[in-house]
């Protein structure tokens, strides 16, 4: 586990209301609507993939809300249209590790690890989390790097 902070950057966003079965089958809607929105304009890509969840639940029963994120450069509201946004996503102090391998894998060997050592250091959970992918090869390649983010409570956030 590390603590970093992450710098403020321009994205294209779309917000769906999910339950966690459906976050594949709407990450592949949600980043082809993006896009095909970035290639009919002059906007350009500045980073990876960036999958945002707000309070994201322990069960498969619980929806919440998601953000699928491309980070871009340029004038983004004349391209805007239906279900895609543009936001600035703020700096975000967080507890973060690298997985590595397919997606099945992803909580067991991403996820639990870092929710145990941040238990372990009575870290503060935000109720917002960032999936970050470096390399997307396929949902069952190992050659996939998602940084896991989940964002923390500094002495600065109590107030």
């Amino acid at each position: 586990m590390h603590i970093k902070h992450t710098s403020p950057s321009q994205v294209l966003f779309i917000r769906k209301r999910l339950y966690i079965s459906d976050v594949g089958p709407a990450s592949v809607d949600c980043s082809r609507q993006i896009q095909d929105l970035i290639d009919r304009s002059n906007l350009h890509v500045t980073g990876p993939w960036h999958f945002i969840a707000y309070h994201f639940p322990q069960d498969d029963q619980t929806e919440f809300d998601m953000d699928f994120c491309l980070p871009v450069a340029g004038e983004c509201d004349e391209f805007l249209k239906g279900d895609i946004e543009a936001k600035c996503l703020s700096d975000f102090h967080c507890a973060t590790c690298v997985f590595e391998g397919p997606l099945d894998d992803l909580f067991v060997k991403g996820y639990q690890p870092l929710l145990q050592e941040m238990k372990d250091e009575d870290c503060r959970l935000t109720g917002e989390s960032r999936e970050v992918y470096h390399n997307w090869c396929g949902p069952d390649s190992d050659k996939n790097v998602v940084e896991i983010q989940f964002g923390v409570q500094t002495d600065t956030t109590l107030s």
